[in-house]
């Protein structure tokens, strides 16, 4: 026996019946959705206790700038200009994701953070 169509207890043939296949289709996601950091988060404390180095390292780095110019491209210090300034670029996107409070009520409108900032 194999092969053949399959036949019931009366010997009668049973048709070979199509079955349906349900599919399901999920509701579109959003999108990815980055959130705004209250003041007081740990991500926000630590970056800003973090980027005194780079503060400081423009503090101390002025001096020589205003009295040697620029320094050349393949010098350390040019190097480390490069960074502090893309440090900074990060701390401007930080500051534009981090809510602040007015009267006691949080803002976290992008709008309105990139205006304050």
């Amino acid at each position: 026996k194999g092969g053949g169509t399959e036949t019931d207890s009366a010997g009668k043939a049973l048709g070979k019946h199509a079955q349906r296949l349900r599919f399901y289709i999920p509701p579109p996601t959003k999108t990815f959705e980055f959130s705004v950091w209250t003041g007081k988060s740990s991500v926000v404390k630590m970056w800003k206790t973090w980027f005194i180095l780079p503060l400081a390292f423009e503090i101390w780095a002025f001096p020589f700038r205003t009295a040697l110019l620029e320094p050349s491209r393949d010098t350390w210090m040019y190097a480390c200009d490069v960074a502090v300034d893309v440090l900074f670029l990060l701390d401007a996107a930080c500051k534009c994701n981090t809510s602040f409070a007015v009267d006691g009520v949080t803002v976290t409108s992008r709008v309105l953070l990139a205006r304050r900032y």
